[in-house]
C-alpha cells in the first residue's frame, strides 16, 4: 500500500497531462500511487495514459459525472494514509511530496495542507524562449505548437473567507516576493492541489441515501467526501468548512510548491460561461445552507445580503435565464441540503465563534 495516493479527475485534459504526470514521476519522494478518474473524455486522454504511463491506474466513467463524484470514486478506491487531489493542469516541484509528507507526519491534528501555488501559462511556441529548457512543455509530444511558462505570480496560498462569505484564493495575482513564506493555519485548501489526511476525510464522510422512488431493496447508501450534488465548483470550500466543524485544522506549507494553469481567473469571471455562472451561484447558496451558523449569519447579515443581492442583480440584468435555472435547481434540493446541515451540526466539535476567526 502506497503512503500517498495521487488522484486526478480528467475530462478532455490531454493538453495538460504530459507535464502533470512527468512532474509526479519526477518526485524525490517515491512512496505513492497514481489514479486517474476519467469523466468520458473524447480527446484520447485514456488512450494516451494507457500507452505512455502504464503504472497509472485508470477508472473510466461512461459519462461526465462531475468533479465531486469522480474524486469520491478515487478516495473510495484507495486506502493510503494521505490523498493528493490534483487538477491535470498542475506541475509539481520535485520535492513537493517530500515537503508535505514530512510536515503531515508531525502535525496529526491537521486534516488538509495547502502548498504555495504559482501561476503557469501555456503559450504558442513563437512566444517562448527556445533556449530555456525548463520552459518547454513535454506536451509537445501532443501539440508541438505549445510551451509552458512558469511565472512568479501567486495562484493560491490557501482559502480565505470574507464577511460576505465570498471565499477567495489568498494572494491570487500578487507577485511572489516572499510575503507568503510563513507556515500558518488557514481556513481551507484549494481543490486544484489539495493534500488531505485520509483519517480526516473519513471523519467528515457522510452517508447519503438519495434514491427517492426506488424500492427499498434497490436503494444503496452512497458515501460522499466532496458533495456530489455540487457537481463542480465550491465543493472544496464545502469540504474545508466541514473539516473545520469537526475540529480539523488546515495548514499552509509554503515550502511545498507547484504551478497551476487557472483557466477562470477572478478578473475574467464576468466573462465566464453560463454553466460556470449557474454552478457557482447555486452552489454558493447550498454552501451557506449547509455550513453557515445562525449566529454568524446574523452578525454579518448586511455583508452577506449585499453580496448576494449584487450577484442576483448582475445575473438578472445579464443572464436572467441562468438566474432562473440556478434558483430552480437550488430550491429543488434545499430540503436535502438542510438534511445534510443537520448531520454536520449534530457532529460539530467546535462552536460558531471558532469559525469566526477565519472570517476577514
Amino acid at each position: 500500500m502506497a503512503k500517498v495516493s495521487i488522484q486526478i479527475v480528467t475530462w478532455n485534459s490531454l493538453r495538460f497531462l504530459p507535464d502533470c504526470l512527468e512532474s509526479i514521476f519526477n518526485q524525490t519522494w517515491r512512496d505513492f500511487s497514481v489514479l486517474i478518474i476519467d469523466n468520458n473524455s473524447h480527446d484520447q486522454t485514456v488512450e494516451y495514459v494507457s500507452r505512455n504511463w502504464p503504472q497509472v491506474k485508470i477508472l473510466k466513467n461512461s459519462r461526465n459525472s462531475g468533479y465531486s463524484r469522480a474524486h469520491n470514486q478515487g478516495i473510495m478506491a484507495t486506502d493510503s494514509e494521505y490523498v493528493l487531489v490534483l487538477n491535470p493542469d498542475i506541475i509539481l516541484e520535485p520535492d513537493f511530496l517530500a515537503r508535505l509528507v514530512e510536515i503531515a507526519d508531525k502535525k496529526k491534528r491537521v486534516g488538509s495542507f495547502a502548498p504555495k501555488l504559482l501561476k503557469m501559462k501555456f503559450h504558442h511556441i513563437d512566444h517562448c524562449d527556445q533556449h530555456t529548457p525548463q520552459q518547454q512543455s513535454s506536451g509537445a509530444m501532443i501539440n508541438p505548437d505549445w510551451c509552458v511558462i512558469k511565472t512568479d505570480l501567486i495562484d493560491s496560498t490557501g482559502l480565505v473567507i470574507r464577511k460576505t462569505r465570498r471565499v477567495l484564493d489568498r494572494g491570487q495575482g500578487e507577485p511572489d516576493t516572499g510575503q507568503y513564506d510563513k507556515k500558518l493555519e488557514i481556513f481551507g485548501v484549494s481543490g486544484a492541489c489539495a493534500f488531505y489526511r485520509r483519517k480526516a476525510l473519513e471523519d467528515i464522510r457522510s452517508a447519503v441515501d438519495n434514491f427517492a422512488g426506488l424500492t427499498k431493496s434497490k436503494r444503496r447508501v452512497i458515501y460522499e467526501y466532496f458533495d456530489k450534488d455540487f457537481f463542480a465548483y465550491q465543493e472544496d470550500i464545502d469540504l474545508a468548512w466541514r473539516l473545520a466543524w469537526r475540529g480539523w485544522e488546515a495548514l499552509y506549507v509554503p515550502e511545498a510548491q507547484a504551478y497551476h494553469v487557472r483557466r477562470v481567473a477572478v478578473s475574467h469571471r464576468l466573462n465566464q460561461s453560463g454553466l460556470v455562472n449557474f454552478l457557482s451561484f447555486r452552489n454558493h447558496l447550498w454552501l451557506l445552507v449547509k455550513n453557515e451558523p445562525i449566529t454568524n449569519f446574523l452578525r454579518d447579515f448586511f455583508y452577506i445580503f449585499s453580496y448576494q443581492a449584487a450577484k442576483i442583480l448582475y445575473l438578472l440584468l445579464t443572464r436572467p435565464l441562468i438566474l432562473l435555472k440556478s434558483e430552480t435547481s437550488f430550491w429543488s434540493k434545499t430540503f436535502l441540503m438542510f438534511k445534510k446541515r443537520r448531520q454536520i451540526f449534530k457532529r460539530a466539535k467546535i462552536k460558531a465563534g471558532k469559525i469566526r476567526k477565519y472570517i476577514e
